[in-house]
């Protein structure tokens, strides 16, 4: 399964043992002018695990236009604990 943050607001939580699929589950949210944050969980991976992420406008046709940046964990501060 997985469960999904946009810009910290839990938008879906989703219980699903097979691979994921297009439009197997889909929430509707709003996104906000400039970037937005979407973060997934892997709530139970085994060796293969994904999730698609279809960006739509209200109309229900791809954004072409929206740009996707992956993020990596950021380092801890010198002297963190």
């Amino acid at each position: 399964g997985i469960k999904a943050w946009l810009n910290g607001k839990q938008v879906m939580s989703f219980k699903n043992d097979r691979f994921p699929l297009r439009k197997q589950k889909r929430e509707l949210v709003e996104l906000k002018a400039g970037w937005n944050e979407l973060v997934i969980e892997a709530t139970k991976a085994g060796p293969l695990w994904g999730f698609v992420a279809d960006i739509l406008s209200t109309e229900g046709r791809e954004m072409m236009d929206c740009g996707r940046a992956p993020s990596l964990p950021k380092p801890p501060e010198p002297g963190a604990k």
